[in-house]
Parts: C-alpha cells; sequence; structure tokens
C-alpha cells in the first residue's frame, strides 16, 4: 500500500567556514552564521582558520552577523 518515494536531492554548494585550528576538536561553522569577523571554537576556545566545504545549500535570512 506504500510507495517508496525517491529521497528529494539537496544541492550542495562550496561554503566558506571556519574550521578548529585545534586537532583533537572537529568544531566548525559557516563564515555567514559567525557572530564575530574571526571567531574563536565554541567548542575548545580554540582559534579557528577558514575553510570551504561543499554543504547543503542554506540561506541567512537574518542580516550579515560576521563584524567587518
Amino acid at each position: 500500500m506504500f510507495s517508496k518515494k525517491m529521497p528529494e536531492i539537496i544541492p550542495e554548494e562550496d561554503t566558506n567556514v571556519w574550521a578548529c585550528s585545534s586537532p583533537e576538536c572537529k568544531g566548525w561553522m559557516r563564515q555567514n552564521f559567525a557572530f564575530q569577523a574571526v571567531p574563536d571554537c565554541p567548542l575548545c576556545g580554540s582559534g579557528m582558520n577558514e575553510e570551504s566545504r561543499m554543504l547543503p545549500a542554506l540561506t541567512n535570512t537574518t542580516r550579515n552577523m560576521a563584524f567587518s
């Protein structure tokens, strides 16, 4: 009675992120969701480095959070 539906394909895009510089920590965040221009890791407090990752497309509908 129930048919299997094909899963919806979510488009991915090259996204700028901040990644934790500590090798023990896996913390990261999208740049357009950061509260500071150069944030510290919210998990361990270490510095963060700029990276690029293929992630599902998301739109930040609030104003740009990062400071200039």
